[in-house]
């Protein structure tokens, strides 16, 4: 290439596009730019921004007179040909690769895939002038060739040797497995680090928040599962997803149970199905000699101290049912006069409504780690008790962490409280008993006083249970229609709609779209 230094052997070329500098075009450059689309001895090209794209890895080298370029190519540019040009301007480099759409005595035209344009002129010596109008330098033209790599691979000359050796070192997989601390506390890290920001306690804070409240939106993400999109009450889906078995207020689990009777010298009891009949001192001689067996610890006194065969009463097994660990309240299966429950062999203390309180776990927490020493007390659960509204008063759980205030909360407790006893205000509701298996048909929900048995001749798992519930059981849809419409006309929001689903435990998450919706429209019409 030779240098060009001429300044009236640029004038005398085709205008050609300015290359963008440091600064946007202004209206000038544009009219200029849109006149020039229309004649036909000068270009439409498109100017290239030099900001864009910029390639630091090329270094210009200073040789003297910035103005001086080489302008001799022993190439041979031909229409259709796809070159490479490298352009340098104010220190700046870029790349544009373009194809050569036409080619004349004074001037070749290249157009890059975006309609980019850029022409460069010759002279009356047949030399290419590489220096445009605004400033930009052409550093270099190449020709480049389109290859298929499918083709190319197929030469068998590619690879000379044909038995080409890898040194190959196996090493084995090591897997570090990492604790929810430690990821989040990595995580911060790389942030802090990526801010460059070591000293700036603010920042540091701020990213800290942020991001455990990322990591709780990752948990919460990750414990929707399918169940979570269908219409099923919500201690169901607790049941697939958790595998535990935490009921609503409004549901009791009915368990089947044997009282322990003690007989007192000459008194003579009949044991039953209903009824263990024991003695006291063999009773009470073989648990102290369990709790101070020899090497006995506090754990283990306490684990005899709790033992379930120590219990006033004891899981009947011979009923088919569901064996689980509970807290809560829980009540004995002989819900009517055909099956009463036996307080003794008289017949005349029989009765039908036993409710019981389960004995809550006995637990130690170390730096905020619980451990069980003795866990909640196992029950045989054979079937579920649905209780209706002017019921649910007695086994409501009332806590300052709900949706209402200090205020709301004291009303509600005033209203719940009742001089009646749990047991009477059952025996004054018509008890309805169902049946359930897989072949039953799923329930609408009623207002009213319900058992549902388990009809399950076979071993009862959480996985079966929750599969027969999900069957069976009134949906969330069904619960909510069963309520007055009238009282739908004090909601305002989704927080007065879930202070009215208190007792069933529905959040405005658990019904399905159509439902909220549903629930949407009815508070607009308000």
């Amino acid at each position: 290439m030779s240098e060009n230094s001429d300044k009236s052997q640029e004038s005398e070329s085709v205008k050609n596009p300015s290359i963008i500098s440091d600064d946007q075009f202004s209206e000038k450059s544009l009219t200029e730019k849109s006149q020039s689309e229309k004649s036909s001895s000068k270009s439409s090209e498109i100017p290239i921004n030099l900001q864009e794209g910029v390639d630091d890895d090329y270094k210009m080298v200073d040789d003297g007179d910035e103005n001086e370029q080489t302008n001799k190519i022993d190439i041979d540019f031909n229409s259709g040909d796809l070159c490479l040009l490298i352009l340098e301007k104010s220190g700046k480099f870029k790349d544009f690769i373009g194809e050569i759409i036409q080619r004349t005595d004074d001037y070749i035209l290249l157009k890059n895939e975006i309609e980019q344009q850029i022409k460069i002129n010759i002279d009356g010596d047949n030399n290419y002038t590489l220096k445009l109008e605004d400033g930009t330098n052409i550093i270099e033209i190449l020709i480049i060739k389109e290859v298929d790599p499918e083709e190319v691979l197929k030469d068998d000359d590619i690879f000379k040797d044909d038995d080409i050796k890898l040194k190959v070192e196996e090493v084995e997989k090591q897997f570090k497995k990492y604790n929810d601390s430690e990821i989040k506390e990595d995580f911060i890290f790389e942030i802090i680090n990526l801010y460059n920001r070591f000293d700036d306690e603010l920042l540091i804070k701020k990213i800290t928040e942020i991001s455990y409240s990322f990591f709780d939106l990752i948990k919460e993400n990750k414990s929707i599962s399918e169940i979570d999109r269908t219409d099923v009450l919500s201690f169901v889906k607790s049941m697939i997803n958790n595998n535990d078995f935490k009921l609503p207020d409004f549901i009791l689990p009915i368990v089947s149970l044997k009282k322990k009777l003690f007989q007192e010298g000459d008194e003579i009891i009949i044991e039953n199905e209903h009824i263990n009949v024991n003695d006291t001192a063999t009773e009470l001689t073989e648990k102290y000699n369990e709790m101070h067996a020899d090497g006995n610890g506090y754990i283990k006194m306490l684990e005899a101290l709790f033992n379930n065969k120590y219990k006033s009463y004891t899981n009947n097994l011979n009923k088919n049912g569901f064996l689980i660990n509970y807290d809560g309240n829980v009540i004995r299966e002989c819900l009517d006069g055909s099956n009463p429950c036996e307080g003794n062999y008289y017949v005349l203390n029989n009765y039908i409504i036993d409710l019981l309180k389960s004995r809550k776990d006995i637990y130690r927490l170390d730096n905020g780690e619980k451990e069980n020493y003795v866990k909640y007390e196992e029950f045989n659960i054979t079937g579920l008790l649905f209780l209706p509204k002017n019921l649910v008063n007695h086994t409501l759980k009332l806590n300052l962490h709900n949706l209402f205030n200090l205020y709301e909360n004291t009303q509600l407790y005033n209203r719940s409280y009742s001089i009646k006893s749990f047991r009477n205000n059952i025996l004054k509701n018509q008890l309805n008993n169902k049946k359930i298996n897989n072949d039953s048909l799923k329930e609408e929900y009623k207002n009213e006083l319900t058992a549902y048995l388990f009809d399950i001749h076979e071993e009862i798992t959480i996985e079966k249970l929750s599969e027969l519930l999900i069957k069976i059981l009134p949906n969330n849809k069904s619960i909510i229609d069963s309520i007055d419409k009238n009282i739908f006309k004090q909601i305002y929001n989704f927080e007065d709609l879930e202070k009215l689903l208190l007792f069933y435990n529905i959040k405005i998450n658990d019904l399905l779209y159509d439902d909220k919706n549903e629930i949407i429209d009815l508070i607009k019409k308000i």
